[in-house]
């Protein structure tokens, strides 16, 4: 799913980001529908106890051309360094509650 990254947190071992919708799928809906303000925002929920999205969400950061001219020391510096870009995520990871 292709995304732009708007805002990200950690708060007790998960990690939350935000972004929104940029797929062709949904530019071809707005189209459509001609409703300009028709940004779908989706939340991205990683656990990091879990060991498999853990793996996931680093192997993700560890691809980004953001993080690796930014070298990061930390998580937080790692997501930070990501806001504004638009990327790909796995859908696997949208928090179904907040869409």
């Amino acid at each position: 799913m292709t995304i732009e990254i708007t805002h990200t947190s950690i708060e007790n071992h998960t990690v939350r980001i935000l972004a929104n919708d940029v797929s062709e799928e949904h530019y071809q809906r707005i189209l459509r529908t001609r409703d300009d303000f028709d940004l779908r925002e989706l939340e991205f929920v990683f656990d990091l106890e879990d060991m498999r999205q853990n793996r996931y969400l680093y192997r993700f950061l560890k691809r980004q051309k953001a993080v690796q001219n930014a070298q990061p020391k930390y998580l937080h510096e790692a997501l930070h360094a990501t806001l504004g870009t638009v990327t790909n995520l796995s859908g696997t990871f949208i928090n179904r509650e907040a869409a």
